[in-house]
């Protein structure tokens, strides 16, 4: 009789041990996700600014259209409307005073999103 409260008692243990443990994986594999869909934001933001670098503020480098389509579809991955905006604004500025304070704006805008 003894024994049997035992192993009753151990089978009780490994369960609730089990459901612990569970609920620890499930914890980490969310935060997981969480840093990881972070990361992927940070790298398109990367990726973004390497192209603007290369291809806008270079002034050694002339423009193709397949270029502008690259950095257009660039900006809309990053799902920032402050970034479409001032792109927007970007490429319609009518000088290149205007140019140079938008393309700040933009650069700043993408250290803040990469500093989060």
């Amino acid at each position: 009789m003894n024994s049997k409260k035992v192993l009753i008692f151990v089978i009780i243990l490994l369960i609730g041990l089990n459901l612990i443990s569970f609920s620890v994986f499930w914890q980490k594999q969310k935060e997981y996700n969480q840093l990881e869909q972070a990361l992927a934001r940070k790298i398109t933001f990367v990726n973004f600014l390497n192209l603007f670098i290369n291809k806008v503020l270079d002034p050694s480098f002339t423009m193709t259209i397949e270029d502008r389509v690259l950095l257009e579809n660039t900006v809309k991955e990053l799902k920032n409307e402050e970034i479409q905006l001032k792109w927007k604004d970007f490429t319609a500025s009518p000088n290149e005073i205007e140019a140079q304070r938008l393309a700040f704006d933009i650069l700043k805008i993408i250290t803040e999103n990469l500093e989060k």
